[in-house]
């Protein structure tokens, strides 16, 4: 996490620090100030940990510097984590395998929480109570299924990742009225997006539900 901050606060500092070298560019020390400090506030937690130097001139900055502390609070707070079992040491495989299970069991109760409703529940009767929780599980079977199946193909998405992508694709409802007193009702099913296809792909299902629907109702 510091590595990145790190990263986007250099790149970010070397954006201005080009900046004095361009003929029209603003180099005033109030407008460099001005800057540096609106980018320390976008980088909270890093940029306070820097010393940034600028060389002057008239009023105008000539050369802008900066380099991290590594004896500071960002570099304290970081610590250690361990992980406590009776696993033998030399099992590394195993305890890699429980520890992406634990992750894994964390995920699915995240998924049944929030993106199907398990809770809260606002049922009062007992039945309605059971079949809620009931239902959750059973929507949770297809959640983990297309995972799985995801996974053996290298999609690694949360489930609201694949939600969200295959809600691109639509389908389209129109009607009109013919000469023979009926209602036509045309169907159609957009194209799916290339992350949509994959997905497709992925569950060996083909990219449209179906092309064109039509169907008459009588008026």
């Amino acid at each position: 996490m510091i590595g990145k901050k790190r990263q986007r606060f250099d790149t970010g500092m070397q954006d201005i620090a080009s900046s004095l070298k361009k003929p029209r560019a603003d180099k005033t020390t109030k407008k460099i100030n001005q800057r540096i400090g609106r980018f320390k506030e976008r980088c909270k937690g890093i940029g306070e940990e820097y010393d940034i130097e600028m060389e002057e001139n008239k009023g105008t900055v000539v050369t802008l510097s900066w380099k991290y502390n590594p004896d500071n609070r960002a570099e304290r707070k970081v610590g250690k984590y361990f992980i406590r079992t009776n696993i033998q040491a030399d099992q590394e495989q195993l305890l890699w395998k429980l520890y992406r299970i634990l992750g894994e069991i964390e995920s699915s109760f995240k998924v049944l929480k929030s993106d199907l409703d398990m809770r809260p529940i606002f049922h009062q009767k007992g039945e309605n109570i059971e079949a809620h929780p009931n239902l959750a599980v059973l929507a949770y079977f297809i959640v983990s299924f297309v995972r799985h199946r995801l996974k053996q193909n290298k999609i690694h998405h949360r489930w609201a990742e694949i939600v969200r992508i295959m809600s691109t694709q639509k389908c389209n409802t129109n009607t009109i009225d013919d000469s023979k007193n009926r209602t036509v009702v045309l169907k159609t099913c957009t194209r799916a997006q290339l992350k949509a296809a994959e997905i497709y792909s992925a569950m060996k299902y083909k990219p449209s539900p179906f092309y064109r629907k039509k169907t008459y109702l009588k008026i």
